[in-house]
């Protein structure tokens, strides 16, 4: 028997995309919330995504995380969504630029 949860991949009806991004501790909270509004907005306009979810994840003494996740349908081409989820991730990336926002310095170190 298994003792996890077994995932049949053909009964899936959408594929689903995430990115995580840690910001700098020092981020303010105003950046934060004006990010994820950005973030928002961005995906709002991309009409061939299903459906999204953007929010702050966690926060903790090395970064705050942000997650971004989207679904589209299974009928899209595998090759599709991989363009798709590189277009968002450089609009992603523009977005951070573009608010001087900096990414964390996470000490893997232990």
């Amino acid at each position: 028997m298994v003792d996890s949860v077994v995932d049949n991949i053909s009964l899936r009806t959408q594929r689903k995309a995430e990115i995580k991004l840690d910001l700098d501790i020092k981020t303010t909270t105003k950046q934060i919330q004006q990010f994820i509004n950005s973030l928002k907005e961005m995906m709002q306009s991309k009409n061939i995504v299903d459906s999204y979810n953007v929010h702050l994840a966690e926060t903790g003494k090395d970064a705050h995380i942000i997650a971004l996740e989207f679904f589209v349908g299974v009928e899209q081409a595998m090759e599709e969504f991989i363009d798709l989820k590189e277009e968002i991730t450089i609009c992603v990336l523009k977005i951070i630029e573009d608010s001087q926002l900096q990414f964390a310095i996470v000490n893997t170190k232990k």
